[in-house]
């Protein structure tokens, strides 16, 4: 046996051996869809010098140094170092999955899992990719998928083939620098390994893989998409009629989960046939084999683009069920770079990206049935069994120790997916399993392996990952497992609204939070209201608006620690200054109240909050105005030095009319606006704001030029106003709660009030024009056209509105163009004009012979024109009537038909019209063309027809 591993360097592209060291301690460590690599512990007498890119080779396998070795230098003569060698596969981890036309590491790209692998491909492989990390990589085995859709956000190459795996169900190994892709990994051995002597297995050490149980019944449900309403279950999902489905192959417990497939739904896929129009926005598709607009939910119909330049991309559209024709709207290229010029992305399909013919899409916001849902009921069978042919065998691993002398003697050599039959007679276990890690010593074949039917918990949920729709880019976490529910992972870019049924990934509510979130740790702006319940501290200025610090030139508002600058300020309680400079002072200004009032003579404490003021006589016989249990308010502005400036709040207690006094409490902070209360001083102006008690006496008009309205309050029985006090505003309305989600500019004014009595209620525009209600006065007639008048933008004295009438004509809507017209509506007239209705333009022809002639032709052909189901063959000219022959003649053919030009809406046909191969021919084709005209005479449209004589 080899004793040594060689380690080798590519000097100058030549093979070297760098140094050989002992196998003793050299371990290979791999597993399904895991690690993949060799570990070295070696102490030697002389330093060792090894680099990143230095391999060995088992087989022809290189498995290379991608980090420098960890040493250990114990003395000169003792160096100790643990070397760690890894497969090719550890190169994906050096590359970032990009997207191969926009570089962009950010994308979602639709495709099949070879799609998606072969972009890896690119990414890695520096032949193709100046910036891959490495050579020789290729796709191998890889099964032919349905489409996905997948988003990518700055996610390793390594990284990748592990999200393949999870959203395709399928798992993956490297051969080499090759990528395969299968169902699972297995390999059938035939190899038995029974516990004891000589049967190859040392230690079996037993263990649940994870605390989750098996499932021996399983609901499963499909997606929501076009599954026609009440036909799904309860939130509208696909279902399977039976209900449910079992399997109690390795358990009798009856152990249900709910599991859902979200992409399973009826689904149609269609190939783009021929293309036509600007920028190929309409094809046909004669595959379509319903009629759209009879299975569409509204305007939720939606067409997703599986393949070419518009893959990945839905689409609202226009349909044509006669000619099976789809058009195209336009929409925004939200993956496409901004436009420095226009400030916005450009509109696809675009000149650089459109539709060729051939691409596959399929729809969605329809209501499909038939084979359609039957081919969907199908798959979600075949899916929900596949699901519980994995999940109905118990959680259980096998740790084993298997006896390497065995293994030696009987030339077996074991690999991660093979399948063994273990046998531990004691315990009465004999299962095939398959391997699904190994360790092996590389120097004596000591082996340790794990198996089990299931992979580490990362894996769990790779069978019921869904093949998303072209509109989804979402995984589903089937969480029945174990009792939970459903739920729906909504991922970075998932354009779903979030709802009580799904969840945001990590990356999605970082986006989120980075959108809806304020930083703490970057700058940011806010575009609603905050409100800081627990109040603000800032240890920076805080701006309002554009601000210029100046106090003459200045604008908007600055707060600093020292000072505040701001062109208004306005208090609705008080405000305290240790010095008022002021440079104007007028009593109108401010708030005016029109209710008892008084001026304060002279104030004496009496107890604690309870004081009592003289009142100043304003005449010989004056006494107070005020009564007990009144709400008394006055504002306190001292211009001297002291600064004060404050409101004061109190309640009358007693009256004494002789004295003219008042003995009144003054109102706790708490119960005031503003928090604080003062005391009243001699010279204060106090007015009434309400009565506690009195109802008469609860309310007063005032005028604020602050506020900029006229306000009567009603109902007052405190300080602080609630919001049912104010029974009218008139001007700038207040933030009052009643009016939260109402349409209001707060800077203009309005009127509000608990009641309105009203005459004459005029509604005009922005503009002063009178308001235009719309009108359905339904069947149109001569009687009330005369008898009473329809309207055009004119006031109707029996309602007083200003009205246009519209009314309804075989099967058309018309709108009034002129009040009192008693002209009939018609698609042509020139005081209606339609608004809906079926604008078709079609034509028919009668022949007084029928078609077919077995002796002389002699038949008259009589055209009729309609417009939806309305004859208008009168209101085309004869003019405007073009008849064309086809036969074989062409010279002969535009001979006859310059003939009868003015040939009109009849046409006589003989033998003499027939044409010179009529004998032999036996067929011959008039086709009609009728130009019709708008109210103006320009062309508005056309119907053509074709009549065969003898077809």
């Amino acid at each position: 046996m080899d004793e040594l591993i060689s380690i080798y360097r590519l000097v100058d592209g030549a093979q070297t051996t760098v140094c050989s060291i002992s196998k003793e301690n050299a371990s290979l460590n791999q597993g399904i869809m895991d690690k993949d690599k060799v570990t070295l512990s070696v102490v030697t007498e002389d330093p060792i010098y090894l680099t990143e890119g230095d391999y060995i080779l088992l087989g022809d396998v290189k498995y290379k140094i991608n980090r420098d070795p960890e040493d250990k230098q114990k003395s000169e003569k003792e160096h100790s170092y643990e070397i760690s060698l890894e497969a090719p596969i550890y190169t994906l981890i050096d590359k970032v999955y990009c997207n191969k036309i926009t570089g962009s590491t950010t994308f979602s790209l639709t495709g099949k899992l070879r799609d998606f692998l072969e972009l890896l491909i690119w990414n890695i492989n520096v032949d193709n990719n100046p910036l891959g990390v490495d050579g020789g990589w290729m796709v191998g085995l890889c099964p032919d998928t349905d489409y996905l859709n997948i988003t990518f956000d700055s996610v390793k190459c390594r990284d990748v083939l592990d999200t393949l795996a999870s959203k395709f169900g399928l798992e993956y190994y490297a051969t080499n620098k090759t990528i395969n892709y299968v169902s699972r990994i297995e390999n059938e051995t035939g190899l038995v390994f029974t516990q004891g002597q000589g049967g190859g297995l040392y230690e079996v050490e037993r263990k649940n893989v994870d605390d989750g149980d098996l499932v021996t019944r399983v609901y499963p449900k499909g997606g929501t998409e076009n599954v026609i309403p009440g036909e799904g279950d309860f939130e509208g999902r696909l279902m399977l009629p039976e209900g449910y489905i079992e399997n109690f192959s390795e358990s009798k417990r009856g152990v249900e989960a709910v599991v859902v497939f979200d992409g399973i739904h009826p689904t149609f896929q269609g190939s783009v046939g021929t293309v036509s129009g600007d920028n190929n926005r309409e094809f046909l598709c004669p595959g379509i084999d319903f009629n759209i607009a009879d299975v569409a939910v509204g305007d939720e119909g939606r067409i997703n683009f599986l393949t070419g330049d518009l893959m990945g991309k839905s689409f609202e559209f226009k349909w044509d069920n006669s000619l099976k024709k789809i058009t195209l709207i336009y929409q925004e290229d939200n993956l496409a770079e901004i436009d420095p010029n226009t400030g916005s992305r450009p509109n696809i399909p675009s000149a650089s990206k459109y539709l060729r013919g051939g691409e596959l899409f399929n729809f969605t916001g329809l209501k499909l049935s038939g084979t359609y849902k039957t081919n969907a009921i199908t798959k979600l069978r075949q899916k929900a069994t596949e699901w519980l042919a994995y999940y109905c065998r118990k959680r259980v691993k096998f740790e084993l120790t298997v006896d390497y002398r065995y293994i030696r003697q009987n030339n077996v050599e074991l690999h991660c997916g093979d399948l063994i039959t273990i046998n531990v007679p004691l315990h009465n276990i004999s299962k095939l399993i398959r391997i699904t890690s190994i360790e092996k010593n590389l120097h004596t074949g000591k082996l340790t392996c794990t198996v089990s039917n299931y992979l580490d918990e990362k894996w769990r949920d790779k069978i019921e990952e869904q093949i998303g729709e072209i509109k989804s880019s979402t995984a589903t976490v089937n969480g029945g497992y174990g009792g939970a529910t459903s739920v729906t992972i909504l991922e970075k870019n998932d354009e779903r609204e979030p709802s009580d049924s799904n969840v945001m990934s990590a990356l999605r509510t970082f986006k989120e939070i980075a959108e809806r979130a304020i930083s703490r740790t970057n700058p940011d702006k806010a575009a609603e209201l905050i409100t800081f319940l627990k109040g603000l501290k800032s240890l920076s200025p805080i701006e309002v608006g554009d601000v210029i610090d100046s106090m003459l030139a200045g604008r908007g508002t600055l707060i600093t620690p020292d000072k505040i600058q701001t062109p208004r300020l306005e208090v609705r309680g008080q405000a305290v200054f240790m010095e008022l400079i002021l440079n104007r002072l007028s009593a109108m200004e401010g708030d005016t109240s029109f209710s008892e009032s008084g001026t304060i003579e002279s104030v004496t404490q009496v107890a604690e909050l309870t004081y009592k003021l003289q009142m100043r006589r304003r005449w010989e016989t004056d006494f107070t105005s005020f009564d007990v249990d009144d709400v008394v308010y006055g504002i306190v502005n001292r211009l001297s030095d002291s600064g004060e400036y404050y409101t004061v709040w109190f309640r009358v207690l007693q009256r004494d009319l002789s004295a003219n006094t008042l003995l009144v409490s003054l109102y706790p902070g708490t119960e005031v606006p503003g928090g604080v209360n003062y005391a009243p001083i001699a010279g204060m102006v106090v007015a009434r704001r309400g009565n506690a008690t009195n109802e008469d006496r609860q309310s007063c008009w005032y005028v604020s030029t602050t506020e900029g309205a006229i306000m009567y309050l009603t109902g007052v029985t405190k300080p602080v106003l609630e919001d049912y006090n104010y029974s009218l505003i008139l001007g700038r309305p207040k933030n009052l709660a009643l009016f939260n989600g109402l349409p209001i500019n707060y800077k203009h004014p309005y009127i509000y009030a608990r009641g309105a009595i009203i005459q004459d209620l005029l509604r005009i525009d922005y503009q002063g024009k009178p308001v235009i209600a719309i009108t359905d006065r339904g069947l149109w007639s001569i009687t009330e056209a005369t008898n009473n008048p329809y309207l055009f933008e004119a006031l109707n004295p029996s309602t007083g509105n200003h009205e246009t009438h519209d009314v309804w004509h075989k099967s058309c809507r018309y709108r009034c163009l002129r009040s009192g017209t008693t002209q009939e509506p018609r698609w042509n007239a020139t005081d209606w004009s339609e608004i809906s209705g079926d604008a078709t333009l079609s034509a028919k022809i009668s022949s007084s012979n029928g078609t077919e002639f077995g002796g002389p032709v002699d038949t008259v052909l009589t055209l009729y024109i309609y417009r939806g189901v309305n004859d208008i063959s009168d209101d085309v000219l004869d003019a405007d009537i073009e008849w064309t022959r086809t036969t074989r003649d062409s010279v002969d053919d535009n001979r006859w038909a310059m003939a009868h030009a003015d040939t009109g809406k009849v046409l006589h046909l003989s033998d003499a019209d027939m044409g010179s191969f009529f004998e032999t021919d036996g067929e011959c084709i008039f086709t009609v063309t009728a130009y019709v005209r708008d109210n103006d005479g320009n062309v508005d449209n056309y119907a053509t027809k074709s009549f065969t004589i003898n077809p």
